[in-house]
Parts: C-alpha cells; structure tokens; sequence
C-alpha cells in the first residue's frame, strides 16, 4: 500500500501513516506500507511513531524536497 502525502502539512501524513496501519492490523496485513511526503518533520516522526507501533522503518530521500518512507511489520503475521 501507498499513501501519497506530497502537499500535505504536518500533522497529516503522520496521522495517514498512522491511521493505514492500524486498518493494517485489523485486516491482518502483514505487507509493506510506503509513505510519500515533502513535509521534513512529518519524515523524521513518521518513523519513530511506526517504531512505537511495531513497525520498523527505512527512510531515504526520493528527491531534494522529497522522502519515501517504508515501513513494514518487525515480526511476521499480525501486531497485537
């Protein structure tokens, strides 16, 4: 799943992020779960709150004013 948040301001990617996985949790989902964003705060606590859910997180630059940020369960199968 990806969620495109370019043009969004924080809090709103986060909140995205945040939301998608929980809907992750409830149906089972153990697949990967991409976040686009330009905003640099919402970069730096997308991974950290992912973190905090159990996800884990790898953050890399698409471009100069852009961050892909992909998140992906830390253990197989689902999060309680």
């Amino acid at each position: 799943m990806e969620i495109d948040a370019r043009g969004l301001e924080c809090p709103i990617p986060t909140l995205r992020a945040v939301e998608a996985i929980k809907r992750a949790r409830a149906r089972g989902d153990v697949n990967e779960l991409v976040v686009r964003t330009d905003d640099a705060i919402c970069a730096a606590d997308i991974p950290h709150l992912a973190q905090a859910l159990g996800y884990t997180a790898r953050r890399e630059r698409a471009d100069a004013n852009e961050w892909m940020i992909t998140l992906q369960p830390a253990s197989p199968g689902p999060i309680a």
